[in-house]
């Protein structure tokens, strides 16, 4: 995740770094370079934000360790077998009828407990709150976009009417017939709440034309500038500038972009439009766009070849590119479009990962279990060093019950705990003698490294006996007191033994085990059809609760003893 979020703000820093360099070249030497060049390389700055170039491994020309912490050990250092303090009499209800589930709770019980170690900010962090909020945002841009898009459609088909007049159908079409577009099927509607001309419709395109009168000559104009829109594709150029505003949101200058987008797209059909036209047609025409822009308000949408000049430079840019009739020479608008697209193809390459060698692992000499041979499988120390989110395959044993969804692997190598729920558990059941092969995805988390188990199988079983199962293992487990469960972390897995005294209602039960007591949270679907009462000696496994409060016990398994 980490990775993926840094790739991303690297990935537009380096796109933004090109796009200043371009506008600083277009600032400096624009008016040298034909605006159908300058919209190319506009094009391809737009289509290498949105395309994913990510950073390379260990090849880049600035590299950044990825946050990996060390080798570290997960296990429970105090002994597997524990005294339990013994436990005081008491006098208090009778029945209490609470009833249990030990193995393979519900799936309703399963989406319960994800949601609330999400609440409990157990997977919560600060790299998935930002890409929460960016996700957020954009979707909101994106569909705000779209949403007007169709009102405006919709408003079009509603109040819009078909062009009747015989003098403006011939002009289209002799000018559809000279462009090699007398075969589309492009609509001409008058529009009263348009101000200018304008193209719109990805599907069903439809040119929009206001409520006013226009000689045989300005329709020829109009319609040129149009189908030339038209047959470049710049409505789908328009939906990549959403798509690009909508993923950089954040980044002020993708706005800049996009206006530099449309500016030059415009100035690239006047090119087009005007190319061996001589001053008189010029004048014409700028007087035509003149005429549009005057009355012109904010564009009704943006997926529309209608352009919102925001001031009287950037109007009188294009006048004068308009009237600009010298030869401008191609090769330095080449060199530049070549320089861009190689600087946009390489900007994967300019920031790197470094992710440290598995080289660099300290193991024991004598590893209980050699995967050298095997493909794919690593030991615990080679795990421990790579990054979140890592997909592994590792040999070794089960050696403890943690409680909860955890448990401590090792194979000689080191240790580490593992996640693993009862559906990934199904209907395999084993002790800490049986070798088995886990794969899962490696997780950080404030520190610590586990592993989120997705498949489980028996390499080799030891032939003893099994009892007491829990979540399908049998070995030992790290059983504590409630004393020492109250000085634990939020999240920890826990395994208490006692007794549940009292039901407080809403779920919540308080139990004791002699060294203090604690209340347990259990669900409905965590109960099951085992009764327990006061009198009855419980073992409970599940996670620390803690807030600035109190300090509970999320109970996820329970088995009368």
């Amino acid at each position: 995740m980490e990775q993926f979020i840094l790739s991303f703000l690297l990935k537009s820093f380096v796109m933004t770094a090109i796009f200043l360099v371009v506008s600083a070249l277009n600032t400096l030497f624009g008016k040298t370079f034909p605006a159908k060049l300058r919209y190319a390389v506009w094009l391809i700055v737009l289509v290498g934000l949105i395309i994913p170039l990510p950073p390379l491994i260990n090849h880049g020309i600035f590299s950044f360790p990825l946050p990996v912490p060390g080798q570290q050990s997960q296990g429970i250092e105090r002994p597997l077998e524990t005294a339990m303090p013994e436990l005081e009499p008491y006098s208090g209800q009778t029945g209490t009828g609470f009833t249990i589930q030990t193995q393979n709770p519900p799936p309703s019980a399963l989406y319960n407990r994800f949601f609330n170690r999400i609440v409990n900010a157990r997977f919560v962090s600060p790299f998935i709150i930002c890409l929460f909020v960016w996700g957020f945002v954009a979707m909101v841009i994106f569909a705000w976009h779209i949403r007007q898009y169709f009102c405006f459609r919709r408003t079009v088909r509603r109040w819009g009417k078909t062009i009747q007049d015989s003098n403006t159908l011939s002009v289209f079409q002799a000018v559809q017939t000279e462009m090699g577009l007398n075969h589309k099927k492009i609509s001409l509607i008058v529009c009263g709440f348009v101000t200018s001309s304008m193209l719109t419709g990805f599907l069903r395109p439809v040119i929009l034309l206001p409520e006013k009168h226009f000689e045989s000559d300005e329709l020829e104009f109009i319609f040129r500038h149009e189908l030339i829109h038209y047959k470049r594709r710049d409505l789908f150029i328009k939906l990549l500038t959403v798509i690009a505003v909508s993923i950089y949101w954040f980044n002020p200058l993708i706005y800049w972009l996009c206006e530099a987008i449309q500016a030059d797209g415009e100035a690239s059909c006047d090119e087009e439009v005007l190319q061996d036209s001589g001053k008189e047609n010029r004048h014409f025409y700028a007087e035509i766009i003149i005429g549009m822009i005057s009355e012109m308000s904010a564009s009704p949408t943006v997926l529309s070849t209608s352009f919102f000049y925001r001031g009287k430079i950037a109007i009188k840019k294009r006048l004068d590119s308009i009237m600009d009739a010298a030869l401008k020479p191609r090769w330095p608008a080449v060199l530049t479009l070549t320089a861009v697209m190689v600087l946009t193809l390489l900007s994967g390459s300019v920031f790197a990962f470094a992710v440290p060698s598995s080289a660099a692992v300290q193991t024991t000499a004598l590893p209980v279990f050699d995967s050298s041979t095997r493909t794919g499988v690593i030991t615990v120390a080679e795990a421990l060093n790579l990054r979140d989110g890592a997909y592994v395959t590792m040999e070794g044993r089960i050696e403890l019950f943690l409680g909860g969804e955890n448990y401590q692997f090792s194979d000689g190598t080191g240790t580490i705990t593992l996640e693993i729920d009862n559906r990934t558990w199904g209907n395999i059941i084993l002790n800490e003698h049986d070798t088995v092969e886990i794969s899962g995805e490696v997780e950080h988390d404030s520190g610590s490294i586990e592993v989120e188990v997705s498949s489980i199988r028996i390499v080799s079983e030891s032939g003893l006996g099994l009892s007491g199962v829990i979540a399908g293992f049998s070995g030992p487990r790290a059983v504590i007191t409630v004393a020492e469960a109250l000085n634990l972390s939020d999240d920890a897995p826990v395994i208490l033994v006692g007794r549940i005294e009292s039901s407080l209602g809403r779920e919540r039960y308080s139990f004791s085990d002699g060294s203090g007591a604690i209340v347990l949270e259990i669900d409905r679907e965590t109960w099951g059809n085992l009764s327990v009462n006061e009198h009855d000696l419980v073992e409970i496994s599940g996670e620390i609760d803690r807030d600035s409060r109190s300090t509970e016990v999320e109970v996820i398994n329970i088995r009368k003893l």
